[in-house]
Order: C-alpha cells, then structure tokens, then sequence
C-alpha cells in the first residue's frame, strides 16, 4: 500500500508540473474529459442506432423517407 500511496504522490507532482496548477484541478479536468467522451459516444451510438432504424424502415416498408446520416461519429469506418 505504501508503494501505491507514493506513485500518488509523484503523480500528483507531476501533473502540478504538466499543467501548471492545483493537481486536484487536473483530476477533475480528466473527469469532466472521460464524461464529455461518454457523452459523445452515447449520442454516436443513439445517432447510428436511429439510423439503422430507418434503413430497416425504408427496406421494409418501401417508405423512401429521409434518414439522417450519423453526424456524431468521427471514427465512423463505414
């Protein structure tokens, strides 16, 4: 447990050099990062999944209705 405790240490020193200020502030900046990437990937999958959605629709029912493109999705490999 003392080892953990100390590389908490030194990784707090080390973000209070890389960042420039409380090292409290940059954990908390990670946090909000991580929440910001979540929401992100929920809104591509929703968006895709919507998609799909109306594809099946169209195939379906021969509706030629208008099916967004997933916008979310940057890494889109389709």
């Amino acid at each position: 447990m003392k080892h953990h405790n100390e590389w908490l240490v030194n990784e707090q020193a080390v973000w209070a050099l890389l960042c420039g200020y409380h090292p409290q502030s940059a954990r908390d900046g990670l946090r909000w990062e991580a929440h910001q990437i979540a929401m992100e990937t929920e809104m591509a999958l929703y968006d895709r999944v919507r998609y799909r959605n109306c594809q099946a629709r169209i195939i379906v029912t021969g509706d030629l209705g208008n099916c967004a493109q997933p916008k979310h999705n940057p890494h889109q490999t389709e």
